[in-house]
């Protein structure tokens, strides 16, 4: 099943990468990619991005398929070695970097629903807050219409871009 979605998804990125703005949807396939290798895809052509994808496929899946072998010997009780250590090592910094990454991302969630009381209330907002909010907007003006965000859920995040993205 997972190397099923794995295939729909390297097709999925292929035909992304084959329009004319390579990174236009990008950003929800590929987030973790630098501003360097944007720049680099960006001035491949079409072949040229579509062997690096695939290269790109084929690291993270040996990556997964590194990280599952440690998993299943440490499940055993088996001995590990200097290199099982060493993914060990990178899973731990990996989930330390996600947890921080979640707990910013619920600064920001307590951040707009703060502010979102506020304007309910008809409270005026501060420099910082109203500052918050434009930068809010206007990523969200860059997002597609049918956006829906793992936050709030898809009826609430609606009613929630309604209520407060309304100008």
């Amino acid at each position: 099943m997972k190397n099923k979605m794995l295939m729909v998804a390297g097709a999925t990125i292929a035909t992304f990468v084959a329009t004319t703005s390579v990174f236009a949807d990008f950003g929800k396939w590929m987030p973790q990619l630098s501003t360097e290798e944007k720049t680099k895809i960006e001035a491949m052509t079409q072949e040229e991005r579509q062997t690096y994808f695939e290269a790109k496929k084929a690291e993270m899946e040996a990556k997964r398929a590194s990280h599952e072998a440690v998993i299943e010997k440490l499940l055993n009780g088996e001995t590990l070695t200097a290199e099982d250590k060493i993914v060990i090592e990178e899973m731990k910094a990996q989930r330390e970097e996600r947890k921080l990454k979640q707990a910013e991302m619920q600064a920001k969630r307590e951040k707009l629903l703060e502010i979102k009381t506020k304007l309910q209330n008809g409270e005026t907002l501060t420099t910082e807050e109203q500052t918050f909010l434009d930068e809010v907007k206007a990523l969200n003006k860059d997002k597609k219409k049918n956006h829906k965000s793992k936050w709030f859920g898809k009826n609430k995040w609606q009613k929630f871009q309604t209520e407060v993205f309304t100008d």
